[in-house]
């Protein structure tokens, strides 16, 4: 019997690609395009912690001290965020799990008590993603107004440290590796180095080191006329060189390069707007600055319920006076 038509195209036609197979390639080609394109439009492209520590600066707790589903949401999608980070900076060869996340941050804006919702929705597929990953956290940025382009940190996605990621040579697996990475857990807003060299400088370690200092520098105008704090007082207050006096602002300033004695002076004439007192400042300066504001507001709403309490004291007493009358 004679082979249908019908049978001898089935026969020795091969069977097509899978769709969805041809689908995730073209997804995959587009993203690597798009993603080098963008690279080709910017002027420049700065390094995941720049851009991580404008987030850090937006999205920190203590600026979500009277907000607190805000404040938790912030915490949480952070330390999500941080551990698939840290599993990606590794030269270990392994990579984040398999998972699907969304990550809601609330930003600051200029107006007090108003926030901007932005979502981050991630993907990881238990391999390398490079390129998936970098078009998230892109979309993301750029929703926030930032750049949407940056550089992964030497060492990311198991490469060595003399490897630098080549856009083009980037490219997306759903294969697991061998040993799966357990879940990370990062603390939140803290970028945690593997090991800490003796001479770490960085501004995580500044701040962490320091905040005492910074706290007490915010108390500074609550310390005048106040004869036990006088010593701190001038310490901060008086002018640098004056009688070899040596400002302890001023001094900050030298040893770390960093620019945050007009900024303070303002937090302690009063202003309270972050965007005016960063304005201008690099990235290291203005987290000083905001970690002082931090305990600036702290110190407000200190003084604040002091002075209700002492009112409402004064005002017990004046209605007892009343019925003892």
């Amino acid at each position: 019997m004679s082979m249908s038509l019908l049978q001898r195209l089935t026969t020795f036609v091969a069977p097509a690609m899978p769709i969805r197979g041809m689908a995730k390639m073209s997804e995959r080609a587009m993203r690597r395009k798009a993603l080098r394109d963008s690279k080709k439009k910017a002027e420049r492209i700065p390094p995941l912690k720049e851009t991580l520590r404008k987030l850090y600066m937006r999205t920190h707790p203590d600026l979500f001290g009277q907000f607190p589903a805000e404040q938790t949401s912030n915490t949480e999608s952070y330390k999500e965020l941080m551990g698939i980070l840290d599993a990606i900076e590794n030269t270990s060869g392994e990579f984040p799990p398999a998972k699907k996340l969304s990550l809601p941050f609330y930003l600051t804006t200029p107006v007090s008590g108003e926030f901007k919702k932005v979502t981050l929705n991630l993907k990881t597929t238990g391999g390398s993603c490079v390129t998936l990953m970098e078009t998230q956290l892109g979309s993301f940025f750029e929703e926030c107004g930032w750049p949407r382009v940056f550089e992964w940190s030497k060492g990311s996605w198991g490469l060595t440290t003399d490897h630098k990621v080549n856009s083009n040579e980037q490219y997306d697996t759903d294969a697991p590796v061998a040993k799966p990475a357990p879940e990370p857990v990062a603390p939140a807003f803290v970028e945690t180095p593997r090991s800490t060299p003796e001479n770490d400088t960085s501004i995580e370690r500044v701040l962490e080191e320091l905040n005492d200092i910074f706290e007490i520098v915010a108390a500074v105008p609550y310390m005048a006329h106040h004869e036990e704090y006088a010593e701190i007082y001038d310490l901060y207050t008086k002018e640098d060189g004056e009688d070899g006096h040596i400002n302890g602002l001023t001094e900050l300033e030298r040893r770390g390069g960093y620019k945050i004695v007009d900024a303070t002076h303002q937090i302690w004439e009063g202003e309270r707007d972050f965007a005016k007192l960063s304005a201008g400042l690099d990235v290291d300066s203005a987290m000083i600055v905001q970690r002082i504001l931090m305990h600036a507001l702290t110190a407000d709403a200190k003084v604040k319920d002091l002075m209700e309490q002492q009112l409402a004291e004064e005002a017990a007493e004046k209605e007892a006076a009343k019925k003892d009358e």
